[in-house]
């Protein structure tokens, strides 16, 4: 929790000075909270909460490529911003999405490819009870480690998403040894701070039908406190591994971090390890 801490407040100061970063954060923040409410509306779930399970799944199912092309598409732009910034040549809003516009193929394919991996995740947790969402938790939780660095080769290299699969795992199993343990702190202070809104949202549920006025207002602050949250955390997880791409690839410019933050993620296990 320390050093994910001491790591987030790295990465944060570099956001501060460059709000392009949270400018892209927050539009695609806004995209996925966009998208996750259409899910809900078409589906039926605001006037039958509890009979719409199967639409949602419906709705989701057909949005999940969508989605994760959105992801992915203002990823790289956001992973080009820093790279840029780590450069000294800081870019602004329209020419970080024209990074990720130079990459549209590169993208919407490996957007086709996560989506697909997420598909078959999501049918193997709900078609084997217990058993199946342990492995699916267990292999969701493998391939985003394995794809740590996809995004950042997206926006620098822009290889095809089976190049783009196996050179984040070549990179993994070259230099990980004990665990990315910046990204895991940093998640963890998101979580922290996403429990303060969660419970401003549920205040704001309790209270809607006494007081609609309060109740709405609560959750549009605790609506706004999340979206921002999100964002700062999606910029700030995109620099770290922006950082640990351009450290492993022997860059010296790596915006600020320490080289022992940087180094310690890729230490080798030695032998009596």
């Amino acid at each position: 929790m320390a050093r994910g801490w001491r790591l987030t407040k790295v990465a944060w100061e570099l956001i501060r000075r460059e709000p392009t970063m949270v400018s892209i954060a927050l539009i695609g923040s806004g995209f996925g909270l966009a998208g996750t409410a259409a899910i809900f509306y078409f589906s039926g779930y605001f006037n039958s909460p509890g009979h719409s399970g199967r639409a949602v799944a419906v709705a989701a199912l057909i949005a999940l490529y969508p989605m994760t092309f959105l992801s992915v598409f203002f990823n790289v732009a956001l992973a080009g911003a820093a790279a840029a910034s780590f450069d000294g040549r800081p870019i602004g809003v329209r020419e970080a999405l024209g990074i990720s516009w130079k990459r549209v193929g590169q993208i919407a394919q490996w957007a086709l490819l996560a989506a697909g991996v997420g598909f078959i995740l999501e049918q193997l947790a709900s078609r084997i009870p217990g058993f199946g969402r342990i492995a699916s938790w267990l292999l969701g939780a493998a391939w985003s480690l394995a794809t740590i660095f996809a995004v950042p080769l997206l926006a620098l290299e822009g290889p095809g998403p089976l190049e783009t699969a196996k050179a984040s795992v070549n990179l993994i199993k070259g230099k990980w040894g004990e665990g990315i343990t910046g990204l895991v702190g940093i998640g963890a202070w998101t979580i922290v701070a996403t429990i303060p809104i969660a419970a401003l949202f549920a205040a704001g549920l309790l209270v809607n039908h006494q007081n609609p006025n309060l109740g709405a207002a609560l959750i549009a602050i605790a609506v706004g406190g999340f979206l921002l949250v999100t964002a700062l955390s999606l910029a700030t997880r995109e620099v770290f591994a922006v950082a640990l791409y351009r450290y492993a690839n022997g860059s010296t410019a790596t915006g600020g971090f320490a080289e022992a933050d940087l180094a310690e993620p890729f230490s080798r296990r030695g032998k009596g390890d």
